[in-house]
């Protein structure tokens, strides 16, 4: 099945495909930010993280163009992109 895509107008605009996964652009390229058929997450995009995030809570940083889930055991918001590879790090 292939998608669609739209046309980005704005950094953080969100589209839900007919495949029921929801993407994110970040200027750049469409960024898959989760299902719409399974879970109870929020996903949220903007500046500013959301004032009460649940456990497991998606916010996509339009200003750095990172996606973070947030711990509710340590009430910290955590940076999803994989770690660097040591031959990455300079």
């Amino acid at each position: 099945m292939s998608i669609n895509m739209p046309i980005p107008t704005s950094v953080g605009q969100q589209f839900t495909a007919s495949n029921d996964v929801t993407y994110v652009w970040d200027g750049i390229k469409w960024i898959s930010i989760g299902s719409t058929s399974s879970g109870s997450s929020n996903v949220s995009v903007g500046d500013n993280p959301p004032e009460s995030p649940g456990n497991g809570d998606l916010w996509f940083n339009t200003v750095n163009g990172i996606l973070y889930v947030y711990y509710e055991n340590e009430s910290v918001w955590v940076d999803v992109r994989p770690p660097l590879t040591d031959d990455q790090i300079t």
